[in-house]
């Protein structure tokens, strides 16, 4: 199983990708996990992780997370994408399963909340129901996407906040979604009813695999 992170600046530690690294060995055999953070600090890591040099300076924040379909970033094989601040808390078999491009699928976002198409510098920008915390992928397979942001990299960075908005809008987004239920938002569950009433204390799902720190009371 191979394991993908990012860390840039200083909004998380090298104990957060740690963390991570233990959570996912904790519910998978070590020996099947080849785990790396792509970074620009690579101190303290834990000598079992593989860190890739983040050398696409020009990026903003969570455009680094774009690198990883850069053509030659990372090993042949599939890849499973973690951010930093998801918690693992099952077993990530049933997750690695898909064999084509997956992102998350926010179905606690009703479709009549999502915001009506505008226009932004000639481009439609259209409001969007995925989330890139967590994506599963070929290392191969995404080359396009990579190189259609080079296009016009600046003009993209200031038309959305962040991948998401890029591969939906952009026409990238997958046909494939892991089933509702197996990775759910600590804030708003699964459901769309709690979008509009969302709970006073955090959610938790006993038989999803991952939780995603998403909403106003990420912590």
């Amino acid at each position: 199983m191979n394991i993908v992170t990012v860390k840039w600046g200083d909004k998380y530690s090298v104990d957060d990708v740690n963390k991570l690294y233990y959570s996912c060995v904790a519910t998978t055999h070590e020996n099947d996990i080849h785990f790396y953070c792509y970074t620009d600090d690579s101190i303290g890591l834990n000598p079992h992780i593989n860190w890739l040099p983040l050398i696409d300076m020009d990026l903003d924040g969570v455009w680094n997370k774009l690198s990883l379909f850069k053509p030659g970033m990372l090993p042949e094989g599939k890849w499973l994408y973690l951010d930093l601040d998801v918690i693992i808390q099952g077993r990530l078999d049933e997750i690695y399963m898909q064999n084509q491009f997956t992102m998350v699928k926010c179905y606690w976002k009703p479709i009549e909340v999502l915001r009506p198409d505008w226009v932004f510098e000639g481009r439609t920008i259209r409001d969007h129901d995925i989330n890139s915390s967590v994506m599963l992928f070929h290392n191969d397979e995404n080359h396009h996407i990579w190189e259609h942001f080079w296009e016009s990299p600046d003009d993209y960075m200031m038309a959305y906040p962040g991948i998401d908005g890029f591969i939906y809008c952009e026409g990238f987004a997958p046909n494939n979604y892991w089933k509702q239920g197996r990775i759910y938002s600590k804030y708003y569950g699964i459901k769309e009813e709690s979008w509009y009433n969302p709970p006073d204390e955090p959610y938790y799902l006993e038989t999803a695999a991952i939780c995603l720190l998403n909403g106003p009371l990420k912590i």
